[in-house]
């Protein structure tokens, strides 16, 4: 049976991955329809279409866009929390330093004694180095001042509604940085201690091209739907 402290990062790693997973197709969701009504980002055909759309049913794309904003923001700061209790990136860093040693080859298998081709996994197993650990503990550092703007955004605005706000430089570019960023950094943990990537990005993807398919068969049905009134209201009317 694999230790302990290697079982509780394996799980804790899966955790914080399959949340980064959701808020970024919160994001996206949230993208896509803020850019559905964005006339660079359209033809003309496409933007007049979808602005259509969204102002006739507007009682579930203005509600929903603010949702899938808030949404994505509060899963992107619980990630880079600080708090002793929270499960988050620094949380994971924190036991994965201070147990880097016992993340060896052994304790590789012991955890994965049903997967495929552990005998050559195994073969390739290296665990977590110290370089590892200098980089994330880098990337943190270098991107300090967007996580604290992501978490004051979010305990003055979204967790409370606080009479009088500071300032908070935050940008949708940050937090696709931050998005970025935390992919890497849970990526190099799962790498380096289980062999397992994951591609948040293309859980985005889906997310964004079924929004934009949403808006694009509404508008296409839109017309049909006036039509087959107009037909039954003909018929009423002739009797």
């Amino acid at each position: 049976m694999a230790d302990k402290d290697f079982s509780k990062l394996q799980k804790n790693l899966q955790r914080l991955h399959s949340r980064l997973g959701k808020g970024y197709a919160h994001f996206y969701i949230w993208e896509a329809l803020i850019i559905s009504t964005d006339p660079s980002k359209n033809t003309k055909e496409e933007f007049e279409q979808n602005l259509e759309i969204m102002n006739k049913f507007n009682g579930f794309f203005v509600p929903t866009i603010e949702s899938h904003r808030i949404s994505f923001i509060l899963e992107l700061a619980k990630i880079f929390d600080h708090h002793e209790k929270a499960l988050s990136i620094n949380k994971v860093k924190k036991h994965a330093s201070k147990n880097a040693e016992k993340f060896t080859k052994e304790e590789f298998q012991d955890f994965n004694t049903d997967r495929k081709y552990i005998k050559e996994l195994s073969e390739n197993y290296k665990g977590l180095e110290v370089d590892d650990l200098r980089k994330i503990k880098k990337t943190l550092k270098e991107n300090a001042t967007k996580i604290e703007d992501l978490k004051r955004h979010r305990n003055q605005s979204l967790a409370h509604d606080d009479e009088e706000k500071e300032a908070v430089n935050a940008s949708v570019q940050d937090a696709k940085d931050l998005f970025k960023i935390a992919s890497e950094i849970l990526n190099i943990l799962s790498s380096k201690t289980n062999h397992e990537s994951w591609s948040h990005f293309s859980m985005g993807e889906t997310a964004e091209r079924d929004t934009k398919n949403v808006v694009k068969y509404l508008g296409n049905y839109e017309p049909l739907r006036r039509e087959k009134l107009q037909e039954k209201y003909k018929k009423l009317k002739n009797g």
